[in-house]
């Protein structure tokens, strides 16, 4: 299990790369749905000092959980959020777990092959050959999540959710895939 502030480090580090692009709030929350479920429960497992470190150290940190704080209030209140979707049920524990598991997964590999090409370009810029050697994530690794997104794209289909929940949870996990796929055809070693 990662350490407190490893999640801090790594929703930093993912916050910062996607800054660079000029990401706008929302769509920084939207990209960053893979890592809700490491800020709750950093959130839930730290001392207020501690989070307050963090704030100070990681500026990327405290912008996504200042935004999710934001993104939490008005979910609370109501405002902002169409009555459809407070409508929706709870989604069941199995299925909750697996697609948590599998969003954090794939956070993780957007983050570690963005790290990559960022290396890779700092050595560019510096006139540093690169030489071509594996992908730091293997694409054997990608394929294998992508078959465990498209079993449980399945499962959601075949669930009692209803249509609009099923909508919204297929939505993020192909927003990822689409995101991933990206990545890999930017890929600056070309």
């Amino acid at each position: 299990m990662k350490g407190n502030r490893q999640i801090a480090e790594a929703i930093d580090l993912r916050v910062r790369q996607l800054a660079k692009t000029g990401i706008s709030d929302r769509n920084l929350v939207d990209q960053m749905v893979g890592y809700m479920a490491d800020l709750q429960r950093l959130w839930y497992s730290t001392t207020d000092d501690e989070l307050e470190i963090f704030c100070d150290d990681y500026p990327g940190f405290l912008r996504y959980a200042t935004l999710m704080e934001d993104v939490s209030r008005v979910m609370r209140e109501g405002g902002g959020v169409p009555a459809e979707i407070r409508a929706l049920p709870r989604l069941t524990e199995p299925l909750k777990g697996d697609y948590q598991r599998l969003l954090a997964e794939g956070a993780t590999f957007e983050r570690e092959f963005q790290e990559e090409m960022d290396r890779i370009r700092a050595r560019q810029a510096a006139g540093i050959a690169w030489p071509l050697k594996r992908p730091v994530v293997p694409a054997k690794a990608i394929h294998e999540w992508s078959e465990r997104v498209s079993a449980l794209h399945a499962r959601i289909r075949l669930s009692e959710l209803a249509p609009p929940a099923q909508a919204l949870l297929l939505q993020s996990l192909s927003d990822q895939l689409r995101r991933l796929d990206a990545l890999f055809e930017n890929d600056v070693r070309d």
